[in-house]
């Protein structure tokens, strides 16, 4: 699918930080997959940092795919390595109900941000859909990845 055939970004946001400001971080921070997985787990940000040990993480490692399965989360890969994703955050391409932690990528297998989607809507700090500096690409983002717990059928 080309950039020019892909649906408009059209997924509802709201406003969440994962309860980040109420642990008492504050100011510019890479932690989006602490407040993705705080958002969709419904777990408190600071248990989900203390336990990630760091706001970065590599998603690759397999502590952190370990850790993912032990709160009860089910991966499902979209691409594979050299491979473009045939998914993209947009609706009609994700599940529209659950709770999911959304890995995007930019290009390849490089993540560069994650997010909460819950029923369909977009729940973070910002609105992935739009444009930001460390997301280069201006087209709709390239989902890596998603995670939705076990509870969650995939249809």
């Amino acid at each position: 699918m080309t950039s020019e055939e892909r649906p408009m970004l059209d997924l509802p946001f709201v406003w969440h930080d994962g309860g980040r400001r109420a642990a008492g971080h504050h100011g510019h921070t890479t932690d989006c997959l602490v407040r993705a997985i705080a958002i969709t787990s419904g777990r408190p940000y600071q248990e989900i940092y203390d336990i990630l040990g760091t706001d970065r993480v590599d998603t690759h490692c397999q502590q952190f795919r370990d850790q993912m399965a032990a709160w009860g989360f089910v991966r499902h890969p979209c691409m594979g390595l050299e491979q473009e994703s045939q998914i993209h955050l947009t609706s009609g391409e994700l599940p529209n109900t659950g709770r999911l932690v959304i890995l995007i990528s930019s290009h390849g297998d490089c993540i560069v941000h994650a997010t909460a989607l819950i029923d369909g809507t977009i729940y973070d700090a910002y609105n992935p859909q739009q444009h930001r500096p460390n997301l280069t690409d201006r087209r709709i983002k390239a989902v890596y990845q998603w995670s939705a717990p076990m509870s969650f059928a995939v249809q």
